[in-house]
């Protein structure tokens, strides 16, 4: 059987709960001082002798998401994390309010929902890599970028097939307002078994492709 490692698929890390949300869960924890806790950890600090919870596996338990358009970062509970904050509020060595023991509380559904998301992931994998076994028309921007990423390598302007349909991908550069940096958008087109034709577009330079700077009838930003 082997083993999913959540850390090594860090795109589907944002698929998890926060560990804000698993903490929730049970009752009378203290949150702030349980981060402090894991933060110790994170800074090398073996905070419990058994090491449960060590330098060692925090990030493997707790990783963290940056966030790619503000400096914060969002910290993610793993099944294993969940299950052993779990074993942990059970056996009392979680902070509780003052005066509080623990309660009966359940990961369940959270450990069903993280099943899911790593079914999901594993058969999304299988497909991108094996596109002459797709059966359906219908694609979601993580499966074209994925497929096109492992097949075309990256290229702007080619196509693929994909079963029995044929998706093009167009690529194109749009400039910031101020002109100092500029962004890809990347265009996927095809036509489905019924001859409806889709479009799906991804990257941040779609968002600039109205701006002055790249628009004719406004002089392209520049001064009259």
């Amino acid at each position: 059987m082997v083993v999913f490692n959540w850390t090594e698929n860090y795109k589907y890390i944002r698929e998890l709960s926060s560990l804000t949300d698993i903490l929730r869960l049970f009752p009378h924890v203290m949150p702030k001082k349980t981060f402090q806790l894991l933060r110790s950890a994170r800074d090398g600090e073996n905070i419990f002798e058994d090491n449960i919870i060590s330098p060692d596996n925090v990030n493997e338990l707790f990783p963290e998401l940056s966030s790619r358009y503000y400096a914060s970062t969002t910290i993610k509970a793993t099944p294993e994390g969940a299950k052993t904050l779990e074993a942990m509020y059970m056996a009392g060595r979680l902070p509780l309010t003052k005066g509080k023991k623990p309660e009966e509380a359940s990961i369940e559904s959270y450990l069903e929902k993280c099943e899911l998301i790593q079914q999901n992931f594993e058969c999304h994998e299988f497909f991108v890599r094996n596109i002459d076994l797709v059966e359906c028309d219908t694609f979601s921007i993580e499966f074209l970028t994925d497929a096109f990423f492992v097949h075309k390598h990256g290229l702007l302007d080619t196509s693929l097939k994909i079963g029995n349909i044929v998706v093009r991908k167009y690529s194109s550069s749009y400039k910031s307002n101020s002109g100092k940096n500029c962004s890809w958008c990347h265009e996927y087109s095809w036509n489905d078994t019924s001859q409806n034709h889709h479009r799906l577009e991804s990257g941040e330079g779609c968002q600039r492709r109205n701006n002055r700077r790249n628009d004719e009838s406004r002089n392209y930003g520049l001064p009259e």
